[in-house]
């Protein structure tokens, strides 16, 4: 009989499934989640699954780049143009109209 808990396994697998993808790309596990790593040699639902995600960044990082129609561009820098506008401070003239037309000093 196994010494290991399967709902114990399960567990730190669901625990462990989050962070696969930091692991593919090459990143340690974060500090709070360092009491996963001696998860992961004895496991090997989540070694396969920490396997498929290399493969899967090496397949994306192997694709060329593609570069977006200028049309795209364009649109981009328009939207983003009309959300400053909305963004924009409002005038000395509408804050005083806020303010009942008064100068801020007679407030």
């Amino acid at each position: 009989m196994s010494s290991i808990n399967p709902t114990h396994l399960e567990a730190t697998c669901a625990e462990l499934r989050p962070w696969l993808p930091e692991l593919a790309d090459g990143q340690p596990l974060p500090p709070e989640a360092a009491h996963l790593a001696a998860h992961l040699p004895a496991c090997p639902a989540c070694q396969a699954e920490l396997a498929e995600l290399r493969r899967l960044f090496q397949d994306l990082d192997a694709l060329p780049a593609e570069t977006p129609p200028l049309a795209l561009r364009d649109n981009f820098l328009a939207m983003l143009e009309e959300e400053k506008a909305k963004l924009a401070p409002a005038s000395p003239a509408g804050l005083r109209a806020q303010r009942g037309g008064q100068p801020l000093a007679s407030l």
